[in-house]
């Protein structure tokens, strides 16, 4: 489990980082640069008090990336179009190309039936 901060409101998530690092090439690159193993209670990540810091990223960005990655595969599954903008911003950001897509076309979707 890899731990992170966003803000502004200063939030900890505590995620697994294979849905991160699998979809996102910053992430991946962001995982192997790391240098201490994850076991060790100094690793950047590894606990509350040394938490990686994603500066920029607001509390409903990361919620929904993880809203997104965890029920996605569900029928039925949608969001409300402030979330799939939210969405878009960090995938935009972050460099996650297919959830990014994914994410233009929901959009696009809402403005089409405004």
């Amino acid at each position: 489990m890899t731990v992170f901060q966003v803000e502004p409101e200063s939030r900890l998530f505590c995620v697994h980082r294979h849905f991160l690092a699998e979809n996102s090439l910053v992430f991946s690159s962001m995982f192997s640069l790391l240098r201490e193993p994850m076991d060790s209670s100094s690793a950047e990540g590894a606990c509350d008090t040394n938490p990686i810091y994603l500066s920029g990223v607001t509390e409903l960005e990361f919620e929904t990336l993880l809203r997104y990655f965890y029920n996605s595969m569900h029928d039925g599954f949608s969001l409300p179009q402030t979330s799939w903008i939210a969405l878009l911003s960090i995938t935009h950001r972050y460099d996650f190309p297919n959830v990014r897509e994914r994410a233009i076309r929901e959009v696009y979707g809402f403005h089409s039936i405004e």
